[in-house]
C-alpha cells in the first residue's frame, strides 16, 4: 500500500528487470501534468468550444467542426458548445474556454500557435499530409490523430486535438463520439489503433547493465 508523500515498496521477481515503467494513473496514482482524456470534456462542457480552420478548404472544415459539435451534443448533452474560426476566435476565449481543435497546423492558425508554443514539449509532430507519434510516422490519407493536453493558452485549461492526414480522414475519425479515448490516439479511419496515455520520464527506470 503506497501512503503519504514518501512510500517504500518491495517486489520480488523472477529475473533481473531490464527496463520497470509504472503507470502513473493505475499503478500509482500521483499528480501529473499531462492527465487529460477526452472524458474530461463531459466535465468541463460550459467552458469548452470547437475551433475549426480557415487556412484551406474552409466549408469542408466548417462542416466537419458543425457535425462534431452535433455528435457531441448528441452524445452528451441536447446543449450545443459554440463554434469559432479560427481567425475569429479572441484572445479572451483561448485564455478563458477548454478548446477542442478541428485539423492540423496547416489548417488551423490556432493548432499552429499551440504546437509552436509547446515546442519540444509536443507530443507528436505535425506535418502537411503526415504526423509522427511515438516513433512512427503516419502518412496515409486514411490516417489521424487524436491528443488531449493541458492548453498552452491558460494554465488551468485543456485542448483536444483532431487532425487527419486528409479531409476523409478527419472526417472519419469525428463522425462518432467514441467515450473511452485517453490521452493520444492514432485512428485509420474511424478507428482508433493505438491509443494510451502519455508517459511520465520520472516513472521510467532503467535497470542495471549485463
Amino acid at each position: 500500500l503506497l501512503t503519504g508523500e514518501h512510500t517504500t515498496a518491495t517486489f520480488d521477481v523472477s529475473a533481473r528487470p531490464r527496463r520497470v515503467v509504472f503507470d502513473p494513473g493505475s499503478d500509482i496514482p500521483v499528480a501529473r501534468d499531462r492527465w487529460a482524456a477526452w472524458a474530461n470534456l463531459t466535465e468541463r462542457w460550459p467552458e469548452a468550444c470547437i475551433v475549426h480552420g480557415t487556412s484551406r478548404a474552409i466549408e469542408a472544415q466548417r462542416t466537419l467542426a458543425l457535425r462534431l459539435q452535433t455528435t457531441l451534443a448528441d452524445a452528451f448533452t441536447e446543449q450545443l458548445v459554440p463554434v469559432f474560426k479560427d481567425c475569429e476566435i479572441t484572445e479572451e476565449a483561448l485564455r478563458s474556454r477548454d478548446l477542442v481543435l478541428v485539423g492540423g497546423p496547416r489548417d488551423n492558425t490556432v493548432v499552429a500557435r499551440a504546437w509552436e508554443a509547446l515546442g519540444t514539449s509536443a507530443p507528436a509532430e505535425l506535418g502537411d499530409g503526415f504526423f509522427r507519434c511515438r516513433g512512427k510516422t503516419h502518412a496515409g490519407a486514411n490516417d489521424g490523430l487524436y491528443v488531449a493536453l493541458p492548453s498552452p493558452f491558460a494554465p488551468d485549461r485543456l485542448v483536444w486535438l483532431f487532425a487527419g492526414n486528409s479531409v476523409q480522414a478527419l472526417y472519419d475519425m469525428t463522425r462518432n463520439n467514441i467515450p473511452g479515448l485517453p490521452s493520444w490516439a492514432v485512428f485509420h479511419g474511424d478507428e482508433a489503433k493505438e491509443q494510451g496515455y502519455h508517459p511520465v520520464a520520472r516513472f521510467v527506470f532503467e535497470g542495471p547493465p549485463g
